[in-house]
């Protein structure tokens, strides 16, 4: 029987390959504009960009997009060791986000990404706590 870890864990892989997925393909037109236009955002604010370093928003997309696909199916799919990695990788990803919403003053936005920066801490330390 799966306990409550594998389950949450296994959502959230989930949860993270489908937001990988509508950043990396046209699943909408009026979804695809809206994704365009924010990553058009975020990369203003980008953490590099006080060193001149703006990346191309497309780019952007896409790469956060296929980041957390290989990220989500690894906490699915990996062994214990690749979910691990997952989740730091996750929870540095989720750093991020908070840090670019909260740049754009989106705190309802900075509060989502939080939480799951929160959920990849707790998974990570669960991870953990079996000594595995």
């Amino acid at each position: 029987m799966a306990t409550f870890v594998e389950i949450f864990t296994g959502f959230t892989g989930i949860l993270f390959s489908a937001s990988g997925l509508v950043k990396t393909t046209a699943v909408k037109s009026e979804l695809t504009a809206d994704m365009e236009k924010m990553f058009q955002a975020y990369a203003r604010v980008f953490p590099l960009a006080p060193l001149g370093y703006v990346p191309d928003a497309d780019f952007y997309r896409t790469m956060v997009g296929n980041i957390e696909i290989v990220l989500g199916v690894l906490l699915i799919l990996g062994n214990r060791r690749a979910q691990k990695f997952s989740a730091l990788g996750l929870l540095f990803m989720m750093a991020g986000a908070t840090y670019t919403n909260l740049k754009l003053g989106l705190y309802s936005m900075a509060g989502m990404s939080s939480a799951f920066a929160i959920s990849m801490m707790w998974i990570y330390h669960q991870m953990n706590k079996d000594g595995k």
